[in-house]
């Protein structure tokens, strides 16, 4: 009795995608055709561009999974078979490329049933972790804002972290945290944009956020910012609510569209918060943001003293949410990373250029809060992570190795 030997997806799908490659590449040999020059192929034979660009690049790929996404359906194939046949390819060659293609199919069809869901799959299984999950984040993007019912064109984040003055194995934090352009998508609708929770320091004693900038309401507490981004926030809808460790900052109901669309952001600091140098125990630093509402897009920049240039190696790192506890935030092979690493780049610069169209006077605000933190805004260097519809209920993190303590 034969033994039934089932493959895995990936393994399954190498075999055919090899044996497709092989055969179409032999039809292209046999009509004098470069793989590499779709232009001339789609112009030779009136094939449509789009067309001769995916198979160019199926042909170059060398591994099966970046390939799968570009090879075509049979109609396709059969125009570029029976335009090779009238050029010279033999029925043979262009029966060898069917029967691969069928097989192909027929693969698709055991492990994932149709090519849409092929290519959720592949989406998430991306060879290049800066672009894994694209398509995934962009459908998200627009599903929860309908559930949601509403939606942001930016998400920000500034942070910034300098030496204490008055301990100075300790470093002050400092963030601008908010939204560019938040919009409602249906009127009742209530959802929380912001927390401003309290952090334990080294003895395990809590200690709060603390307003940057004079209150706009007299509440000492409250650290909005009067003016942020182009259309400010005043009379828009976005409530300050007290909590035990902090306050909420909740969307209320209201108008929907363009003409009730706001910017909303806070400015606090944290002084004397973390370790400069590792210890046991604590060998990592780290800077987050949570994408609690669904934004196009996300502008995450972490500027630090000239100093600690340590923190200019810091990786992004992407956590699920859903499974924060379980994590710990401290395994970064843990399976609720998410398998998507977008590049971080350096700001450049001295001073900083942080001038980005997404967010009206980046620039001129860090400035005022390194005036009012006590650092020259000369003296910081920054990186800076931009991702777009980045993933819903996750926590996306600059963490970054502590230097030994100097002897």
């Amino acid at each position: 009795m034969t033994k039934t030997v089932e493959l895995s997806f990936e393994s399954d799908c190498a075999g055919v995608v090899a044996e497709l490659r092989d055969a179409l590449l032999e039809v292209y040999e046999s009509i004098g055709m470069d793989p590499g020059v779709p232009q001339e192929m789609a112009r030779r034979f009136r094939l449509n561009k789009t067309l001769t660009w995916h198979l160019s690049r199926m042909l170059a790929e060398p591994d099966c999974l970046p390939a799968m996404p570009h090879i075509p359906g049979m109609l396709a194939m059969e125009k570029v078979l029976n335009a090779t046949l009238r050029a010279g390819a033999t029925e043979q060659q262009a029966d060898r490329v069917r029967r691969a293609l069928r097989r192909y199919e027929t693969v698709i069809r055991r492990h994932v049933d149709d090519r849409t869901t092929l290519d959720l799959m592949l989406d998430g299984m991306a060879t290049t972790p800066d672009r894994a999950l694209e398509a995934s984040r962009r459908l998200a993007f627009r599903g929860a804002s309908g559930i949601r019912g509403v939606q942001v064109q930016t998400r920000t984040l500034t942070a910034f972290v300098a030496p204490n003055a008055e301990h100075s194995d300790r470093l002050d934090v400092a963030a601008v945290s908010g939204y560019i352009g938040v919009r409602r998508l249906r009127p009742r609708v209530r959802c929380m944009l912001l927390t401003v929770r309290s952090w334990n320091d080294a003895g395990g004693k809590p200690v709060g956020w603390k307003p940057i900038f004079d209150s706009i309401d007299g509440d000492p507490g409250n650290s909005i910012l009067e003016h942020y981004g182009e259309r400010g926030h005043a009379g828009k809808g976005a409530d300050l609510i007290p909590t035990d460790g902090g306050m909420e900052i909740v969307l209320q109901p209201g108008q929907v569209g363009n003409q009730s669309m706001f910017d909303i952001a806070r400015a606090d600091m944290l002084p004397a918060i973390g370790n400069r140098w590792r210890e046991d125990g604590d060998d990592t630093g780290e800077v987050g943001v949570s994408l609690t509402v669904p934004s196009e897009r996300l502008v995450f920049d972490l500027l630090f003293h000239h100093e600690l240039d340590f923190i200019g190696n810091a990786r992004s790192l992407i956590f699920d949410l859903v499974d924060r506890k379980g994590a710990g935030f401290r395994d970064e092979d843990h399976p609720s990373v998410l398998p998507f690493r977008p590049s971080v780049t350096d700001l450049g610069g001295a001073p900083l250029v942080m001038s980005t169209p997404h967010v009206p006077g980046h620039g001129m605000l860090a400035r005022k809060v390194c005036e009012r933190i006590g650092v020259a805004f000369e003296d910081m260097r920054g990186i800076r992570l931009e991702i777009e519809y980045p993933p819903l209920n996750s926590e996306i993190l600059l963490r970054f190795d502590l230097p030994e303590r100097p002897n």
